[in-house]
C-alpha cells in the first residue's frame, strides 16, 4: 500500500513540475499512466479494505469457537473423564452383582420359609373360620345357658354328669376341719350360681389342699363353673385336669361326660364321640357311661 501511495505522490509531483501554470501540457502517455496508477491505487485500497473485513470476521469466528469449547473438553480432560467413568462403571457393576446375589439369597430364604409355614397358614385359616362360627353362635348359646343353669339348680340326680347328691353329702359332713369348711363355702357359692366367686374359692382350696380327698371334686366344680358360664373351651381343660391329675377321683367319669358335652356345644362331634366312647370303655358300669351311650346314639 505504501508503494502505491509513493507512486501517486510521485505522479502528482511530476504533474505539478511538468505542468505548472502556463507551461506545456503533459503528454498523453503520462496522463494515461497517471490515470492507471489512480485506478490501481483505488482497487488496491478496495481490496485491502475487503481483506481487513474478512480477517476481522475470521478472527471473530475463531474467538467464538474458542469460547464455545469448554476447557475441560481438552484431550487430557476427556481422557481423565473416560478413565473416571470406566472406574465408576466397574464399581457399579460389582455393586450390582453383590445386590443380585443378596436378592437371590433372600428369595431362596423366603421360599424356604414359605414352604415351612404352609401348614401353619392352613391351621390359621381353619382357626379363623372356627372363631367366626363361634361368634355367630354366641346368641344361641346365651339362651341355652339359661337352661343349663336351671338344670344345675334343680340338682336332679338323674341329670347327666351331675353328682350333686354326693357333693351335698360331703359338704354337709364337713366338720371342724378348715379345709372341709373351705370346700363347703365354695360349693355353697356354686349352688347360689355365683360362679366366679365359687371358682376362686375352689382354686384357693386346691392351692392349700392339693392332696385332699376332695381335690378332684373341687377341680370338677371349677370345670362346671366354666360350663355354666358358656366358656366351653376352659371347661374342657378343667375337666381334663380332673382326669389327668386326679385319676382315682370319683369325678373322673362325670368329667369325661361333661367334656364330651362341651365338645358338642363347640360343634365338634368327632371329638365328642372320642371322649364318650373312651368313657364307656373305661367305666362301663358308671352312671356317666349310661348317659354317654344315650348321647352317642344321637350323634351322627
Amino acid at each position: 500500500m505504501r508503494a502505491v501511495e509513493r507512486l501517486l505522490v510521485t505522479a502528482a509531483f511530476l504533474s505539478a513540475a511538468l505542468l505548472p501554470s502556463g507551461c506545456v501540457p503533459a503528454s498523453a502517455d503520462v496522463k494515461r499512466d497517471i490515470n492507471d496508477l489512480k485506478q490501481d491505487s483505488y482497487q488496491s485500497r478496495k481490496d485491502i479494505s475487503s481483506n481487513r473485513d474478512a480477517i476481522t470476521s475470521l478472527k471473530a469466528e475463531v474467538d467464538r469457537l474458542k469460547a464455545s469449547i469448554p476447557r475441560e473438553q481438552s484431550m487430557d480432560s476427556i481422557r481423565q473423564s473416560q478413565t473416571s467413568l470406566l472406574t465408576r462403571l466397574n464399581d457399579l457393576h460389582e455393586e450390582v452383582q453383590n445386590i443380585l446375589g443378596q436378592v437371590e439369597k433372600e428369595l431362596n430364604e423366603a421360599k424356604r420359609l414359605s414352604r415351612q409355614t404352609a401348614a401353619d397358614l392352613d391351621v390359621v385359616k381353619a382357626s379363623g373360620s372356627a372363631t367366626a362360627e363361634l361368634e355367630k353362635k354366641l346368641a344361641a348359646m346365651e339362651l341355652e345357658l339359661s337352661l343349663i343353669k336351671k338344670r344345675l339348680e334343680l340338682r336332679d340326680s338323674s341329670a347327666p354328669g351331675s353328682s350333686a347328691s354326693e357333693d351335698e353329702e360331703e359338704a354337709s359332713t364337713a366338720g371342724a376341719d378348715p379345709a372341709e369348711s373351705q370346700y363347703k363355702a365354695a360349693y355353697d357359692l356354686y349352688k347360689g350360681r355365683k360362679y366366679p366367686g365359687s371358682r376362686d374359692a375352689f382354686e384357693s382350696f386346691l392351692k392349700k389342699n392339693k392332696d385332699h380327698k376332695w381335690a378332684g371334686n373341687a377341680q370338677f366344680w371349677i370345670g362346671e363353673t366354666f360350663y355354666a358360664e358358656g366358656t366351653y373351651e376352659k371347661a374342657i381343660l378343667a375337666y381334663d385336669d380332673v382326669v389327668r391329675k386326679y385319676p382315682n377321683s370319683n369325678k373322673v367319669p362325670d368329667a369325661m361326660l361333661k367334656q364330651g358335652y362341651a365338645f358338642i356345644k363347640l360343634k365338634d362331634p368327632l371329638a365328642a364321640k372320642a371322649v364318650l366312647r373312651n368313657l364307656v370303655q373305661k367305666y362301663p358300669d358308671s352312671r356317666a357311661a349310661g348317659h354317654a351311650r344315650e348321647k352317642l346314639k344321637s350323634l351322627k
